[in-house]
């Protein structure tokens, strides 16, 4: 297969962004084949239960932290182990404690 699937879930406005994560992505999940998947969030999504959600094998995940909590972050930051991704982007990945 060449490219890659897109798809959007819409939901009713009265929920919180939190509380609709698991729903949306089992949906898409059954929707779409599971291999090589990356849900991309905003930091309304974050919940300890979401996290555990998502840290399954198989699932992968990026989600945005809110400025304020940079800080806990600092020390895996600043250390070395970036590497560049394509010219004028770098990223590192480490598992939040």
């Amino acid at each position: 297969m060449e490219g890659f699937p897109l798809a959007h879930y819409t939901v009713v406005g009265n929920k919180k962004d939190v509380q609709t994560v698991q729903h949306i992505v089992k949906e898409i999940e059954r929707r779409i084949d599971q291999s090589h998947q990356v849900w991309v969030f905003d930091h309304g999504m974050i919940s300890q239960e979401n996290i555990a959600f998502f840290s399954v094998p198989g699932r992968y995940y990026l989600i945005s932290t809110r400025r304020s909590e940079l800080e806990s972050f600092q020390d895996k930051l600043t250390s070395g182990g970036w590497q560049t991704i394509r010219e004028e982007v770098q990223g590192k990945s480490f598992v939040r404690d």
